[in-house]
């Protein structure tokens, strides 16, 4: 069901990632999805005030914040998956992630917002990076960005 073939996979601990046509797909556990508005077509980004529909075996879009102004499709050029939490590198050298950031795997700022993730869903997308990234990782409760100096 996705409009392109997938050229990158990445999973976490209940959620997978699908990088296809330049656009980032996401499924699993509602406590690693992007928040409400940010899953689907035309999502304004999510600020983790409503929590998403639930857990999904169906892959959707992830809109909103950069990934709506990177270019077709969010332009996305690679991905990871942590834990609980999701990253994705713009063509443009941004790093965008959602999820649980309760461990700070979304950075320092977005710990104090989410300590109810388990109860509403995660968080953003939320911009990590602004631009110069080269590339991105993730681990259970972190994450890495190699930024070009």
């Amino acid at each position: 069901g996705l409009p392109a073939p997938v050229t990158a996979l990445a999973a976490g601990l209940a959620h997978s990632l699908f990088l296809a046509g330049g656009g980032v797909y996401w499924c699993g556990a509602a406590w690693a999805a992007p928040a409400e508005g940010g899953v689907g077509a035309g999502g304004g980004g999510g600020t983790g005030s409503t929590p998403p529909a639930g857990d999904t075996d169906t892959p959707a879009l992830v809109a909103g914040g950069l990934l709506d102004s990177a270019g077709p499709a969010g332009d996305v050029s690679a991905i990871a998956a942590g834990g609980r939490h999701s990253l994705a590198l713009t063509a443009g050298g941004a790093v965008v992630a959602w999820g649980c950031g309760r461990q700070g795997g979304l950075g320092e700022g977005w710990q104090g917002m989410v300590m109810r993730e388990q109860e509403r869903g995660g968080v953003g997308p939320v911009t990590l990076v602004a631009g110069g990234a080269v590339s991105v990782a993730a681990g259970r409760w972190h994450s890495l960005v190699v930024v070009e100096e």
